[in-house]
């Protein structure tokens, strides 16, 4: 059960079939977003140059002309396909849901000069968002964080670890009793 949607992408010269189709899509694309389609096909003075772009993710994204709407979460692919149907291509894309919030599970963390701990971090709506955070140290002189959320304690004080989403800019703080 596949989408269909035609693309004219040049002018007939000759009966030249393409050999290959190659296009690109981004890595991930959110909820109501849009993107463009363009394909480059070789040889470039191929005769087959009406492009079929195809999905069988309709309850993820949608096609219009080359044009794809994001409407759920999940994974989808994109298909092209040559008017004489004997080449096509194939990419997948994620699709997100935009971050609503976020929360580190531990308010304050209790540590000794020289140890580590993992942090968590949720994100929500939950499982559903790209995942990607960014994490800082107030003082890392104190204790610094790994990409990873991983805090090492340095020396004896106090000071938070910040949590920021990518989407969204979202923040939560835990905070760090550094002992000896």
């Amino acid at each position: 059960d596949y989408a269909i949607s035609r693309y004219k992408t040049g002018n007939l010269i000759s009966e030249i079939e393409i050999e290959n189709i190659e296009f690109k899509v981004p890595d991930k694309m959110y909820i109501g977003d849009r993107h463009t389609l363009s394909a480059n096909y070789i040889p470039t003075e191929a005769t087959d140059n009406c492009i079929t772009w195809r999905t069988d993710s309709n309850n993820i994204i949608s096609l219009m002309n080359n044009i794809v709407i994001a409407k759920n979460f999940g994974k989808a692919n994109i298909i092209s396909l040559s008017s004489f149907g004997k080449v096509n291509s194939e990419r997948y894309i994620n699709i997100y849901e935009h971050v609503l919030g976020i929360d580190i599970n531990d308010e304050e963390v209790i540590m000794n000069i020289g140890t580590s701990q993992k942090l968590i971090v949720n994100l929500y709506p939950r499982g559903k968002t790209d995942g990607e955070v960014m994490w800082t140290s107030d003082n890392p002189e104190i204790a610094n964080i790994t990409e990873q959320g991983v805090i090492v304690a340095k020396s004896i004080g106090k000071c938070n670890i910040i949590c920021k989403s990518v989407d969204g800019g979202f923040e939560d703080y835990c905070t760090i009793i550094v002992k000896q």
